[in-house]
């Protein structure tokens, strides 16, 4: 295996972040976010064309890879600038926390796969008063997916995180969900109700291992 050097690494790996780059662009012109000239997205469509192997428009979910496309980059230009790590956490980029919420949004298309597998789920989630607890729910973006998804459903999203938490009651107000969405500054592990919600969504990457026993007995009650 013949070694490149690093600036020929360099080129190639470009290549990648650019196409993600112009995959996000074409995503928020198609979907109205933004307006361009003709020739702009007449060559956006070109690159996704040949990205995607077929031609536009195509059946793409907005929010999640603008969203990812935003996290990375933007996540990837701090390690560029702050290779020993920064408290990304102290000082909150507004669009990476949003980005990264927007991310998951796509998990509500595991919801709709468990709705067809788990019986009862499906009228369950239909039911006039059917709930569901969303553990972590950062931005709210994923709650507000969850309501889109299923009409009947309100959602209660906790999570410990002030900044971001700020961010999740703004977004409801702006997607009018806020008579469906209510939003907790709360601990799963202290978590009290008992019998309330028909489906947890448990994040358990994002929870510290020490915590996770505790976490699935709150949720399981």
């Amino acid at each position: 295996m013949t070694a490149q050097s690093p600036m020929a690494t360099a080129i190639r790996l470009a290549g990648a972040a650019e196409a993600l780059a112009a995959l996000a662009a074409y995503v928020r012109v198609e979907s109205g976010e933004v307006q361009v000239s003709g020739e702009i997205r007449t060559r956006l469509a070109a690159v996704v064309t040949e990205l995607l192997g077929v031609p536009p428009p195509i059946d793409i979910g907005v929010m999640p890879v603008v969203g990812l496309a935003r996290a990375l980059l933007r996540q990837a230009s701090d390690m560029v600038e702050h290779p020993g790590g920064s408290d990304v956490w102290a000082e909150p980029d507004v669009l990476v926390l949003q980005g990264m919420g927007r991310m998951s949004m796509a998990i509500t298309e595991a919801f709709v796969v468990a709705v067809d597998e788990l019986d009862g789920m499906g009228e369950r989630l239909a039911a006039p008063d059917a709930s569901l607890l969303d553990v972590g729910t950062g931005t709210g973006w994923l709650a507000i997916a969850t309501a889109r998804t299923f009409p009947s459903v309100r959602v209660v999203g906790i999570d410990l995180y002030d900044a971001a938490l700020d961010l999740a009651r703004a977004n409801v107000i702006a997607e009018g969900l806020e008579d469906r969405i209510e939003l907790r500054a709360l601990d799963v592990t202290d978590l009290a109700e008992t019998a309330t919600f028909d489906v947890v969504w448990l994040p358990l990457p994002f929870i510290p291992e020490r915590s996770i026993p505790a976490a699935v007995a709150a949720v399981t009650r």
